[in-house]
């Protein structure tokens, strides 16, 4: 009995009290339930086993996917279309943190596509490149997309969004093309070498709003840029806004500094990138086609940020107090230099036209091709024989067509009085029309518009060498005694002289087209070369204001090469004197043939 009584009061009162406070705090809940919980957890190894599907399986059991190395075979002689023209650029008007790869599927509709494209990454480092899939989706998934030409037709573009990068870093991609077990990567040139990797490029923040401005400095040590201003630029077509800042202290010793220049339509933004520039410069001119239309309605208010070298932490200046607009302006005064030549040059040429009206005489050297032009009409005359007359083969945007077209005003007239047989073939139909117009109106002025008819001028074709074999034709079947070329000539002209040449035709050309003088001086008879042409027309009409153009033109050639001659002693003492007064010259003769905007 004592036995009992001393276990019971050594193990027996704790182990009562141990079970009491377990039931008290629910330790035993499941076992003292006569209706177990339907939560109650069930070890794993009484569990019913878990059969996994079949796609788990051979998920579990396929071979990791390798990437091949480039090679010729699987980049310039695949059995599939590579892609074209990809490309790897900072994905725009973001917060930074993605790369864009873009590339345009196989440009050549019977050339076997892929099925699959594989977008790979490697981050440049100095080590080698280690390259991994960041993309793999179908060909015809949600990534290919269609984008406008500038012509306006539509292309096809497949857009990869690479996100969760580091600003700043440098990446390298890959775009492999699959189906099957044909593989082709893509290639871009780089100089004459065609490379496999498409970069390297780099993520940077080109949005923010203001309230993220604080947050955006991180850990950078120098102050935001400040008195930061922005001004429509002066004497230009309101395409251009100037921002100018002062650099924050301590700039000139920073390493890796730049300036970000963001804009917005609100003080409170969006603001958006406009560009960057290097950390030595306080000046940015953002540009832009019809900035001036753009800004009316909306002008724009300016931040620059100074950012570090790691690219990612910014120092955001105060923006702009007032919204800036562009302006065109009418004139630009920063070429006024061309202005006074204009009005000088105008000068002259109505001083020698009045000088020419009032009976007086000016020097004009002959030309012998034209002294030549009534010579040869007369020549065809006599013999009975028609003259041929080619106004080139351009249209009439063309000014050695229009120098043509005036000068055959002048023979037309010399053929009617002459009453000689006058053939034309254009490969133009506005030449054709011009140049009817040009001969009826010669005929009437001659007194002959009875000798007149359309036929004289004549359209054969726009094709060049269908031109050609009909002016031939022309030339062998009408035999005409002179053959007169002036205007633009290609390739056609020592076929069209020779032809000439060949029935025994008077042969006169005149070009302005450089490479075609050698063979119409070797097979014609006479050669107008280079301005002869333009100013043949002056030449034989005699006109006071044609004569007074060409008198006026020829004193400023004059005048444009006593400038160089002038310029060019000035600035050879200067370069042994080591500058000085004929330096200062010299630069004045430069600056005054140059425009002053700058």
């Amino acid at each position: 009995m004592g036995l009992a009584i001393r276990y019971l009061t050594r193990w027996g009162i704790p182990l009562a009290l141990t079970l009491t406070l377990a039931l008290a705090t629910g330790a035993f809940a499941q076992l003292g339930s006569a209706n177990p919980s339907p939560t109650m957890s069930v070890p794993p190894s009484l569990a019913a086993p878990v059969v996994p599907s079949a796609e788990a399986i051979a998920a579990a059991s396929a071979p990791a996917p390798t990437w091949p190395e480039p090679s010729i075979e699987n980049t310039y002689n695949a059995k599939i279309c590579p892609a074209a023209d990809a490309k790897a650029v900072d994905r725009p008007e973001d917060a930074g943190g993605a790369v864009r790869v873009t590339w345009k599927p196989c440009p050549n509709a019977d050339a076997p596509s892929p099925k699959t494209w594989v977008v790979l990454r490697a981050e440049k480092t100095d080590g080698p490149l280690v390259f991994a899939p960041v993309g793999q989706f179908s060909a015809m998934s949600e990534h290919l997309k269609t984008e406008p030409k500038r012509n306006g037709d539509l292309e096809a573009l497949t857009q990869f969004d690479d996100k969760g990068l580091v600003d700043g870093r440098s990446y390298v991609y890959r775009v492999l093309g699959r189906d099957g077990d044909a593989n082709a990567y893509a290639f871009v040139a780089a100089g004459d070498t065609p490379l496999v990797n498409i970069g390297p490029v780099s993520s940077e923040r080109q949005t923010f709003v203001w309230s993220e401005r604080d947050a955006l400095r991180g850990s950078f040590a120098l102050g935001a840029p400040d008195g930061v201003t922005a001004a429509d630029r002066p004497n230009d077509a309101g395409e251009e806004i100037r921002v100018e800042w002062t650099p924050p202290a301590g700039a000139d010793a920073a390493t890796g500094l730049t300036y970000r220049v963001f804009s917005a339509t609100k003080p409170e933004g969006p603001y958006t990138l406009l560009g960057a520039v290097g950390g030595s410069k306080t000046i940015f001119d953002y540009k832009a086609e019809k900035l001036d239309e753009k800004t009316e309605k909306e002008p724009l208010y300016f931040a620059v940020a100074a950012v570090a070298a790691n690219g990612v932490d910014l120092a955001i200046s105060e923006h702009t107090n007032e919204p800036v607009a562009a302006k065109s302006q009418w004139v630009n005064l920063d070429e006024w230099n061309f202005v006074l030549f204009a009005v000088v040059l105008s000068g002259f040429i109505l001083y020698f036209i009045q000088h020419i009206k009032s009976g007086k005489k000016l020097f004009v050297r002959k030309i012998a091709g034209l002294e030549a032009v009534e010579e040869s009409i007369g020549r065809a005359t006599e013999m009975g024989k028609p003259v041929l007359y080619i106004p080139g083969i351009m249209d009439m945007n063309d000014v050695m067509t229009v120098a043509a077209i005036v000068i055959l005003g002048r023979i037309a007239r010399q053929v009617a009085e002459y009453d000689t047989k006058l053939l034309v073939p254009t490969s133009k139909s506005l030449v054709m029309t011009t140049g009817r117009e040009t001969v009826k109106e010669a005929f009437i002025s001659a007194g002959r518009p009875d000798a007149y008819n359309d036929n004289i001028v004549t359209y054969l074709t726009d094709e060049q060498f269908g031109y050609v074999a009909g002016v031939n034709g022309i030339m062998v079947r009408e035999k005409p005694a002179t053959c007169i070329y002036f205007g633009a000539f290609f390739a056609e002209s020592l076929i069209l002289a020779e032809t000439g040449n060949s029935i025994g035709a008077i042969q006169i050309a005149g070009t302005a087209q450089a490479a075609q003088l050698p063979f119409f001086i070797a097979a014609c008879d006479y050669t107008l070369i280079g301005e002869e042409l333009f100013a043949a027309s002056a030449y034989l009409s005699h006109d006071p204001k044609q004569l007074g153009s060409l008198k006026g033109q020829d004193i400023g050639k004059l005048a444009g090469m006593v400038a160089i001659l002038v310029g060019g002693v000035f600035a050879t003492i200067a370069q042994f004197t080591g500058g000085g007064w004929a330096g200062a010259v010299a630069g004045a003769i430069v600056k005054l043939f140059t425009p002053i905007a700058g």
